[in-house]
């Protein structure tokens, strides 16, 4: 044992590796690589999150739609 501090890891770092898990699962191949990436000699992943948004105001919308006919039917029953 040293006798050193184990300094605790930073939030940032965190941000970063859940980031990196997250384009893992869900990122596609880009079309046209990022700076970073083109420089590195990386193939380049994106998260695209826009399609994923899209999908849940989708969902979001049909749920209201079936709430609103749900009650409209409660309505006719009683």
């Amino acid at each position: 044992m040293s006798g050193r501090i184990e300094k605790p890891r930073s939030r940032k770092s965190n941000e970063r590796d859940a980031l990196r898990s997250f384009i893992a699962l869900h990122g596609q191949d880009a079309e046209m690589p990022c700076t970073y990436c083109f420089d590195h000699q990386l193939k380049c992943r994106l998260a695209d999150v826009s399609r994923l948004l899209a999908q849940q105001k989708k969902l979001d919308d049909a749920e209201e739609k079936a709430k609103e006919r749900l009650v409209k039917l409660q309505v006719q029953l009683s």
